[in-house]
């Protein structure tokens, strides 16, 4: 295995603190993209200086020369840039391992049949159904024996997260692997995310020619929380498990009337459990 420098290295750019300094090295003999660029980290300098300012940041860009065959060869860019330059925040990925990550946390449109509290005042001379009682479970927005409720906002969010990934691992047993999860929510903790927290919603790649996959996962975030049940008791929700009331018609035999009244609580699971430890 050996690493040379090309002829043509090093090209260079003078402009002060956005001065770059380019070198170009000739990689022979490694299995992976990755292991090429750890190789040349090595050889190359951890810094530059150029316009009496110190280089010190370097992002890697590599190439197979392959063209089909096994022999190993990669052409490696090492970009020198001052850690100030603005132009180094435009994309901070660029070495095999490398990950970046984000989120969006908001509020989003949610109905619910039944309240945590409620006061009902009755015309004067009338009796109507007591709804205020937990054993009425307090149903929202109740029209002739239909419970209609209301929406309310609910938490709800996105994560996001970004990993530069070697061209040879991502084989199609790599992709089946992940494609599988899509749908599925997280068997156990998950970045920050409890379990049944995170469900998996997409994964996309792009990659130029033979180089490095950039690969994105994005979930959609459930927090887990409590519900009430028709006795007032606090019950476990977990994330993506789905709470409803199950709500009982009947007669209200003092008033001559129907009424609702909740009967039961479910707490259902609707999505499969995945195990997101391979990711990326």
């Amino acid at each position: 295995m050996t690493v040379t420098e090309h002829w043509e290295s090093p090209s260079q750019f003078y402009n002060g603190k956005l001065s770059t300094h380019k070198e170009t090295y000739n990689a022979l003999g490694y299995a992976t993209s990755g292991a090429a660029v750890a190789a040349v980290s090595t050889t190359a300098p951890t810094s530059v200086v150029l316009d009496g300012f110190v280089l010190a940041k370097r992002t890697f860009n590599s190439k197979s020369l392959d063209d089909g065959g096994s022999e190993g060869k990669y052409r490696v860019d090492v970009n020198f840039s001052h850690v100030d330059n603005p132009q180094n925040e435009d994309d901070q990925l660029q070495n095999p391992g490398d990950s970046e990550e984000a989120f969006d946390f908001a509020g989003a449109n949610v109905n619910i049949k039944r309240a945590l509290a409620q006061e009902q005042y009755n015309k004067t001379g009338k009796t109507a159904p007591n709804y205020t009682s937990a054993a009425s479970g307090r149903p929202v927005n109740v029209v002739g024996s239909d419970v209609q409720g209301v929406d309310v906002l609910a938490p709800s969010g996105t994560w996001r997260e970004t990993h530069l990934i070697d061209s040879a691992t991502v084989d199609d047993a790599w992709l089946t692997d992940r494609y599988d999860l899509i749908g599925k929510v997280n068997d156990s903790t998950f970045r920050s995310f409890d379990a049944e927290e995170a469900l998996f919603t997409r994964i996309s790649g792009t990659r130029q020619g033979t180089g490095t996959w950039r690969v994105s996962y994005e979930f959609a975030i459930n927090k887990a929380d409590s519900v009430l049940d028709p006795n007032d008791t606090p019950r476990a929700r977990l994330g993506w498990r789905y709470a409803w009331n199950l709500f009982e018609t009947g007669a209200d035999a003092a008033n001559s009337r129907i009424r609702e009244e909740s009967l039961s609580t479910l707490i259902a699971q609707i999505y499969d459990l995945g195990d997101f430890s391979i990711l990326p």
